[in-house]
């Protein structure tokens, strides 16, 4: 019961395309349609020194509390697996919680990510567009909208991808989803991280809100 009391349950997907908290805004077609083109544009920040501060709520199932934390972190230059990566860094973060990146024009490589490691972004940028996120095919991932414009902590963002990440199977209780917004020339602005409740029922559970992280400031090179 504290659990229920602590999360927040979702419209289905459908609803939450047209008017949810998640999806709120309106597509970019026609002549914008080129914006697109370019996956690495969507990636986190190219330049080292750069800063990004993230503020992350929701509902710590494990010390069944609310949380709010704050994070920043710096995009630096570090080699992981014999290959030279961007990274986030925090100094108070162990190695193994960075994130490393490596964007190009056609995917966005990532490691060490929540929702798996391998491609987070893969041309080309169209709703509907389905991959594996890794070798193993645990993660897959859909880009589920694009965005003209979407607004997160106060800030409006322009050209803004939709990516929903889903394991394909789990064997835990509650089944987890990731729906992480890129917006072009920034990045990462904000991950909601849902779960799928274990049922017996014969239709789809709807996922319950756990946690979201939001990009709340960008803080360029000193």
């Amino acid at each position: 019961m504290k659990r229920l009391q602590h999360i927040r349950m979702l419209s289905n997907l459908g609803a939450i395309l047209c008017c949810g908290i998640i999806l709120s805004s309106c597509n970019v077609t026609g002549p914008d349609a080129d914006v697109w083109e370019d996956v690495s544009t969507f990636s986190w920040p190219k330049q080292t020194g750069v800063s990004m501060k993230y503020r992350s709520t929701g509902y710590d199932p494990i010390r069944e509390t609310d949380f709010t934390e704050t994070e920043v972190v710096t995009v630096d230059i570090s080699e992981l697996d014999g290959q030279e990566m961007f990274v986030l860094s925090d100094p108070d973060k162990l190695t193994f919680q960075e994130v490393y990146y490596l964007p190009s024009k056609d995917r966005l490589i990532v490691k060490q990510e929540e929702f798996g490691e391998g491609i987070a972004l893969l041309a080309p940028l169209e709703k509907g567009h389905k991959w594996y996120t890794s070798q193993d095919s645990s993660w897959q991932a859909e880009i589920i909208e694009r965005f003209a414009y979407r607004k997160v902590d106060g800030k409006i963002y322009q050209n803004v991808v939709a990516v929903r990440y889903r394991m394909k199977s789990n064997s835990s209780i509650y089944e987890p989803e990731y729906i992480r917004f890129y917006a072009q020339g920034v990045g990462d602005i904000l991950t909601i991280r849902n779960v799928y409740p274990s049922t017996n029922a014969t239709s789809q559970p709807l996922p319950q809100e756990e946690a979201r992280t939001e990009l709340i400031e960008t803080i360029p090179e000193s």
